[in-house]
């Protein structure tokens, strides 16, 4: 029997090399991002009088908690020319009262409409130079505004993103997310090799006051974030990076919010696809870095989830207790340990070489390196089966009512 798998299998299996193919890849996306830093050239600053207007936009819903903190931040920033807008769609005064005593502009809604409709509606008549979008419950720090201003000297940049990072890292579910937040930062760098960013976070993210206008601002989707960015790349505008400066943001305390923030990414993540589907599948980001990744992972996972199924094939005979000999025994623990080592630990070893390159930046400490065997075995293989829910969600949708979908509906958000 142990002859017979091994001739099945092969001497050296393709898991294996798919494995060295990717932590290859990896090491090359890696380094090529790390190329891109190394070159980078940071525009000279603005003096005061020559420096742009930027109207900081916070969208609040229920957010009297954290908002004030927010604003408190923007307030803090080293750069004089600014504004700063709520944009607030809360029922009640809880809001309103939460700003009390800070010069703000509020503009609110009697009733829900969503962030992107309700930020459409209450930019509508505003000329502003630059548009800095937060979220209700990030903080920025001093120099954030005035470090990501100049990129916009050059007419090209429609959006400039900084590095995202987790606020509330209180346990494994907040270290979790600081880590994935570290990976997306070195995937951007990866990307700005090619010259642009292919999308961003609505967190955080500056954007050029003409090119909003002018690709039509917000769309009302659940992910209106990568569909504006989607529009920008379709319109010849580049997104770019600024690795010196970062946002902190909450993320989910609790995996009934994790599952619902990213089933809705996954879902609104289509339907952003479906609308800017030239412009993403003709980024070289894709063609030369994502895609490649992509058919590697999941030619990888195929591959031993079918030698896993046709290993278990052949044994399936075996289980019966009468035809279980101490020979057989011996046999049958060999097959598994070489279906083990052969398989799954190269498989292990490339996505752990993958998650410690495209991670340690966000580790505080060399000890949050062991936070990585749960983060490879658990946390990213939820991820990624919640991702595949909301996308086959979309597609349902999708099918069942064709380009009248409502790509807006309010039972997909978490509040």
């Amino acid at each position: 029997m142990l002859d017979f798998f091994i001739n099945l299998f092969g001497i050296i299996p393709m898991s294996m090399a798919i494995s060295v193919a990717i932590i290859m890849v990896t090491f090359l996306m890696w380094i090529l991002g790390w190329s891109w830093e190394k070159r980078l050239k940071i525009p000279d600053p603005y003096q005061v009088k020559k420096s742009p207007k930027v109207s900081v936009v916070i969208a609040s819903y229920k957010s009297a908690k954290t908002i004030r903190e927010t604003i408190e931040s923007v307030m803090r920033s080293d750069y004089k020319k600014k504004e700063i807008i709520v944009i607030d769609d809360t029922p009640d005064e809880s809001v309103v009262e939460a700003l009390r005593g800070l010069d703000v502009k509020i503009v609110r809604h009697k009733k829900r409409l969503g962030k992107a409709k309700s930020m459409n509606l209450a930019l509508k008549g505003f000329k502003t130079d630059l548009f800095l979008f937060l979220d209700s419950d990030s903080i920025i720090d001093k120099k954030f505004i005035s470090c990501i201003v100049p990129w916009f000297r050059d007419k090209k940049v429609g959006a400039v993103s900084p590095k995202y990072n987790t606020r509330n890292r209180n346990g494994f579910l907040g270290r979790f997310t600081s880590l994935e937040a570290s990976f997306w930062f070195t995937l951007a760098r990866t990307h700005m090799f090619f010259g642009s960013m292919v999308s961003f976070r609505g967190c955080g993210i500056m954007v050029s006051g003409s090119a909003f206008r002018k690709v039509g601002m917000w769309d009302e989707t659940l992910v209106e974030d990568m569909a504006l960015a989607g529009k920008l790349l379709t319109r010849g505008y580049k997104i770019l990076h600024d690795p010196r400066v970062t946002v902190y943001t909450d993320e989910p305390e609790s995996w009934k919010e994790l599952y619902r923030q990213r089933f809705r990414w996954g879902k609104g993540g289509l339907f952003s696809f479906l609308r800017n589907i030239r412009a993403y599948i003709t980024a070289p980001q894709i063609i030369y870095g994502m895609i490649p990744h992509a058919i590697l992972v999941v030619a990888l996972f195929f591959f031993i989830i079918r030698n896993s199924i046709l290993a278990l094939l052949v044994m399936w005979p075996l289980f019966e207790l009468s035809a279980l000999t101490p020979i057989i025994l011996i046999e049958l623990g060999t097959v598994i340990a070489l279906l083990f080592s052969v398989y799954w630990i190269p498989a292990t070893l490339a996505t752990f070489v993958h998650s410690i390159l495209f991670s340690f930046k966000g580790m505080r400490s060399l000890s949050e390196v062991l936070l990585l065997i749960p983060y490879i075995l658990i946390f990213l293989p939820v991820l990624f089966g919640i991702y595949a829910l909301g996308i086959l969600a979309g597609i349902k949708e999708r099918i069942k009512f064709g380009s009248k979908v409502d790509e807006m509906n309010f039972k997909d958000w978490k509040k």
